[in-house]
């Protein structure tokens, strides 16, 4: 396999080593996740909503969440400077990318 599911959402990564089927746990770092263009179909994009947001000093941290992750929600790190470009505000829809070798995955019980 060369992706993983959470919930009703599939993201492509490195599963090597991994048995099929296998319980894991995905994770990814909030500064990985990079917010996109509103059209952009790479892999691993989707739109997410803005729950909530955190100014951090030169990031601000975005509390997403999207129906395909159910009650699961991320967290990305975002440059101060690209919120301002993108204009992003709380309850905004986004779209987001999770680099497929930025997601690290552990499997039950390691």
């Amino acid at each position: 396999p060369t992706s993983v599911r959470c919930e009703g959402l599939s993201l492509e990564c490195d599963t090597a080593g991994l048995s099929l089927n296998a319980e894991i746990t995905a994770a990814v770092r909030p500064e990985e996740i990079a917010v996109v263009n509103g059209s952009d179909a790479s892999v691993n994009c989707f739109d997410a909503e803005v729950i909530d947001m955190e100014f951090l000093g030169s990031y601000v941290r975005l509390y997403l969440g999207c129906p395909q992750l159910g009650e699961h929600q991320l967290r990305a790190d975002v440059p101060r400077k690209l919120m301002r470009s993108h204009s992003v505000e709380q309850s905004d829809s986004i779209r987001i990318q999770i680099p497929p070798d930025r997601i690290r995955l552990y499997q039950a019980g390691d």
